[in-house]
């Protein structure tokens, strides 16, 4: 089984982000950390999330809610040259 690795670049609130901070901010972890999640669905036996968009069309957080698991966590995407992006994550679980 190959293993890949996968990296997720965070940009910063700046519009034209430095090269030396995208790639100071490069996050490489196995692809085994990672869980694949269909977002167009809204609840599983494990979890609920809601999706609230920013006014502007620029913003949209994915709201993750466990259901008796202690999971709290918020997806920040943001939406550069046409293309949504991984700003952030705030996870705030227990």
């Amino acid at each position: 089984m190959l293993l890949h690795t996968f990296c997720c670049c965070i940009f910063g609130t700046h519009a034209l982000t430095p090269l030396t901070s995208i790639i100071a901010s490069l996050i490489c972890l196995p692809a085994t950390a990672f869980e694949q999640m269909d977002l167009r669905v809204t609840q599983t036996s494990s979890r609920q999330q809601q999706i609230v968009e920013d006014p502007g069309g620029r913003r949209t957080v994915v709201e993750i809610r466990g259901i008796d698991n202690g999971i709290a966590v918020n997806y920040i995407f943001e939406k550069h040259g046409g293309a949504w992006m991984l700003a952030e994550i705030r996870d705030s679980s227990t």
